[in-house]
């Protein structure tokens, strides 16, 4: 990791709660990399409730699927109400790619509380036993497929380091477009955060939606912007 997330100076003395700050550290820095390529509403069921899939090892293939001048911009919702604006931006050259991600909260919610995150990696191979976020990404992105197996990673943000737990992917043609969609878990001893992926079916797997719950607190992520740069 090149960079470490940064929060802006708060512009009031309300305290949010701290399911509420963790939530937005988690948009922030990883889950704001999956997101929706569509502005499509999610399907009205409950998120199910996350079931650690028998057999699980660890992802040992080292592919990673983030393409050269990929530019991604998503809105970021809490409980319904618009939080903050993420983007993700792939840089440099085929053998030298470089990830920028910046999370800032927008309307009420930086009136509130501001929050400013930025994160920027070298996608360069290094030995190492856990991922920064934005390598994880890239590794679920080429994992996500027909014959995808339980899998696990460790995904590291500043000086924590998460288990992600995936189940295996199984189409769903819930939304405007089928996808991927793919069950997950975020955890580290008794913090745990429920997640959903969609990616696209194609060759791209590009991320299509995802929902987080943690805490009673739900969080929506929407691609509003996606193109090459």
């Amino acid at each position: 990791m090149i960079g470490r997330g940064r929060r802006a100076p708060a512009g009031t003395n309300i305290e949010w709660a701290p399911s509420v700050i963790h939530i937005c550290n988690a948009v922030a820095a990883l889950t704001l990399l999956f997101a929706a390529c569509h502005d499509t509403p999610l399907p009205r069921t409950a998120v199910p409730n996350f079931v650690a899939p028998e057999r699980a090892t660890s992802m040992q293939s080292a592919d990673m699927q983030m393409p050269l001048g990929e530019t991604l911009t998503w809105r970021i919702s809490v409980r319904g109400m618009l939080f903050g604006i993420a983007e993700l931006k792939v840089r440099g050259q085929e053998d030298n790619k470089t990830v920028e991600s910046r999370f800032q909260t927008t309307g009420l919610a930086n009136q509130i509380r501001p929050v400013l995150h930025q994160l920027v990696t070298s996608l360069v191979p290094v030995a190492s036993k856990s991922l920064d976020v934005h390598k994880a990404l890239g590794r679920v992105r080429a994992w996500a497929q027909a014959d995808a197996s339980p899998a696990t990673l460790m995904v590291r943000y500043q000086d924590t380091t998460y288990l992600l737990k995936l189940a295996q992917p199984r189409i769903d043609n819930s939304l405007s477009t089928p996808t991927w969609r793919i069950e997950a878990e975020l955890g580290k001893r008794e913090q745990h955060i429920r997640m959903t992926l969609w990616l696209t079916l194609d060759a791209l797997r590009v991320p299509v939606q995802m929902t987080l719950v943690q805490d009673g607190q739900l969080v929506r992520a929407l691609l509003v912007d996606a193109g090459e740069s």
